[in-house]
């Protein structure tokens, strides 16, 4: 900016900055409110391919798994080993989920030859729907580094950075398989020293969970007595019991059912969506619709062929007007027949009290680009 503009726009009454100011925000709301009720973006209309993952719809878990069940794999070390336990017991009666009867073990994160356990989870192809991930009880010490290099204080900052990167290197092998992910944070613990490891190995645990996309379970509050540790408390129906051992650590088979409860929790959750979205017209392939609505595949195929002829139409002439030497400026910005919005350029006057105390005219140019329909609808989906 030159420096005679940049001095005429600091002394430039606060004032007259107002009423642009205030045009600028009304035009920009109405403009987001009417893509906001576009009623016929409410949902993502565009044929799904046969071979894309069902489980980029709305919902956490695939609404179409194969043969209609859920394969479960828990991952991780001794307490993923009960928790495994507990999620049997919770889902013996359930046709929908199908819970594998073995671990996959995790040793330790901290470990040098961390990578052994990954490995093969890297190369894997075995069919997995839903993930359980809970690791961190062996991690509470040093860390270790390949080829015995230099070890790492628990705590330290090249301790948490590393743990960090190895915890998230777990969770995205097992999300990009298209395994729906639920990572479990560390229990209380009854030594005050240990239950603080613990709360930091939950921590990054917590952070890695979210910047991933993936389901984090808390439990620091599911094993305490007004925040303290607490060796008997209250089972899934109520009654007291002894939910951990003298150890500290360790659940008891009552403890362990609870432990699961609260993943158990969020998994029957996210069925119960995924089974509702079975519903939706479009949310499946046509042969995975055809399964549950017989009826009215056929009569939504040809919809969907009328759509995606006049997408077509809509795209040529899309192009045709960017071969154009000349932009017109657009009054309105309706939907075009592919659903997309059109570009709407307009210029606004305003008259605003000038330096000699005389109203001076103002122009000033709305630029509202084109934007695509899957945008829209990416912006408008629940």
């Amino acid at each position: 900016m030159r420096g005679n503009d940049r001095d005429q726009r600091r002394h430039w009454p606060r004032g007259r900055w107002l009423p642009v100011a205030a045009v600028c925000a009304a035009l920009a709301t109405s403009w987001a409110g009417s893509l906001l009720v576009t009623p016929t973006l409410a949902q993502d209309t565009a044929p799904r391919a046969a071979d894309e993952p069902a489980a980029a719809s709305a919902g956490y878990v695939n609404p179409f798994p194969e043969g209609d069940t859920y394969k479960v794999q828990v991952y991780g070390d001794g307490f993923a080993e009960g928790l495994l336990n507990g999620l049997i017991d919770a889902f013996g009666n359930d046709p929908r989920v199908s819970i594998a009867k073995k671990h996959k073990a995790i040793g330790a994160l901290i470990r040098a030859d961390f990578e052994e356990d990954i490995r093969p989870e890297e190369a894997s192809r075995e069919v997995v729907h839903v993930g359980v991930l809970m690791i961190g009880l062996n991690d509470r010490d040093r860390m270790r580094q390949p080829g015995g290099g230099k070890s790492f204080q628990l705590g330290s900052d090249d301790w948490l950075n590393e743990y960090a990167r190895r915890a998230d290197r777990w969770i995205k092998v097992l999300k990009k398989r298209g395994i729906a992910l639920y990572v479990v944070g560390q229990p209380p613990l009854r030594r005050q020293d240990a239950n603080r490891d613990a709360e930091t190995i939950t921590e990054v645990l917590r952070e890695k969970a979210f910047l991933n996309g993936v389901r984090f379970i808390d439990l620091s509050e599911g094993f305490t007595d007004d925040g303290s540790f607490t060796q008997f408390g209250p089972d899934i129906s109520g009654n007291r019991v002894k939910l951990r051992e003298a150890d500290g650590v360790s659940f008891t088979s009552a403890g362990n059912r609870k432990l699961a409860h609260y993943v158990e929790k969020e998994m029957r959750r996210d069925i119960t969506q995924a089974k509702t979205e079975r519903a939706i017209p479009l949310a499946g392939t046509d042969a995975e619709q055809r399964k549950i609505n017989p009826g009215k595949v056929q009569s939504q195929a040809a919809p969907a062929a009328a759509v995606a002829a006049k997408g077509a139409v809509a795209r040529e002439a899309r192009l045709a007007q960017a071969k154009s030497t000349v932009t017109p400026v657009i009054a309105a910005a309706p939907l075009d027949s592919g659903g997309d919005q059109k570009a709407d350029n307009a210029k606004v006057s305003l008259r605003l009290p000038g330096a000699n105390g005389r109203d001076e005219a103002v122009q000033i140019d709305i630029v509202r680009p084109a934007i695509p329909a899957a945008v829209i609808a990416l912006v408008t989906r629940k």
